[in-house]
């Protein structure tokens, strides 16, 4: 979804647990490069929303803008089947899970605000490092927060991906967690997909290829290890990724969000979406590298099937 926006010259919208990035492409040109990945000549002109202090509503806003000639280039996060895909060592997993960026801070709080409200400074090495650290020191928007910043954050957006939709749900007392209304009626204006996989083998082959990413590596086994040793931890696992789409269905439908499924198995996305370009259904697959490793695949296909027998699952809508 983000390659297909960025093609298409949309304004994407991702949020995260304590920011929100809001991006606006502008593509100049494209092209296929010799190892058959597209690029793009695009202008990206950028805002970063975050909150400073849980004392004040206030809502910040820093911008940049970057241009570049850059490829539309997938790889895997984590991968068990094909490990050297992700450029690391072999048995980087077994090492255990560590921080891998240790970020020191510079700046004091007033350095840092008068870096990022000054113009001049923008795409500077002093501008990126003071908004690297800003984003280190953000508190959750909060009810009221985002509710009175809905409508200068959310509008004018084509695409809104929401990584965290935690970020959406903001805490009014004890337990009780609600979208603030200003939000709510731009949700409900706007066109909610709810993506899942009919391929179901395949989507629980994935999610097991990924397992160690997926689960912050906190464990130090590989996924077939796992099964071997604990197979209802890998269940368990499973149960939650597919958990969380019916969490969100339930979300949508008891606060009357009007809302679509899509398919990302069979579904169009040039029909859905109304993109101009596409993209193959696969160019973001890990297909590609299973090549050489189908006896790893053959090993996550077996427990991908024997949990879908197990759990009796037959499609990934509620």
């Amino acid at each position: 979804m983000k390659f297909l926006s960025k093609l298409n010259s949309q304004t994407l919208v991702i949020t995260e647990d304590q920011t929100i990035i809001k991006e606006k492409y502008t593509v100049k040109n494209r092209g296929v490069s010799p190892d058959g990945r597209l690029w793009i000549d695009r202008i990206i002109d950028g805002k970063i929303y975050y909150r400073l202090d849980e004392k004040s509503l206030k809502i910040y806003c820093t911008e940049y803008r970057d241009q570049a000639v850059k490829k539309l280039h997938f790889h895997a996060t984590d991968a068990y089947i094909n490990p050297f895909q992700v450029q690391r060592g072999y048995n980087w997993h077994k090492k255990g899970y560590r921080n891998e960026y240790i970020s020191y801070q510079i700046f004091s709080d007033e350095e840092r605000q008068r870096i990022l409200h000054d113009t001049e400074k923008i795409n500077t090495v002093l501008y990126n490092k003071a908004l690297m650290e800003q984003r280190q020191n953000c508190c959750k928007f909060g009810y009221m927060a985002l509710n009175l910043n809905a409508k200068k954050i959310f509008e004018d957006v084509d695409m809104l991906l929401v990584d965290v939709y935690d970020t959406f749900e903001q805490k009014i007392s004890v337990g009780q967690y609600e979208i603030p209304p200003q939000l709510l009626k731009i949700i409900r204006k706007s066109t909610n997909l709810i993506p899942i996989n009919s391929n179901l083998v395949d989507h629980f082959l994935s999610l097991l290829d990924s397992f160690s990413h997926h689960t912050l590596h906190k464990y130090y086994e590989t996924p077939t290890e796992m099964y071997e040793k604990n197979k209802d931890i890998l269940w368990q696992f499973l149960d939650t990724q597919i958990g969380q789409v019916h969490k969100i269905v339930r979300s949508l439908e008891s606060k009357k969000i009007p809302y679509q499924y899509f398919d990302l198995d069979t579904d169009s996305y040039k029909d859905v979406f109304g993109f101009k370009l596409d993209l193959p259904r696969d160019y973001t697959s890990h297909v590609f590298t299973w090549k050489d490793h189908m006896d790893r695949h053959a090993e996550l296909e077996k427990i991908a099937k024997e949990y879908i027998s197990l759990r009796n699952v037959t499609t990934m809508k509620l």
